[in-house]
């Protein structure tokens, strides 16, 4: 774990990401359609940045 390309934190981001998806689809069927939207923007957020996490600067 001595470097910031841990492959630890690719695995907590993929563990997140489902967490969030988890809670989009509570929402969501419990009718709260504001809260649902905003955690999905979050959600697609998270997606994008781990996609081109690869090409970012290295720390």
């Amino acid at each position: 774990m001595s470097s910031t390309n841990w492959r630890g934190y690719r695995i907590a981001a993929w563990g997140g990401q489902c967490l969030l998806t988890i809670a989009v689809l509570v929402t969501a069927s419990q009718g709260k359609w504001k809260e649902a939207i905003a955690l999905a923007v979050f959600l697609l957020a998270s997606f994008a940045f781990v996609a081109i996490e690869n090409q970012l600067t290295k720390l």
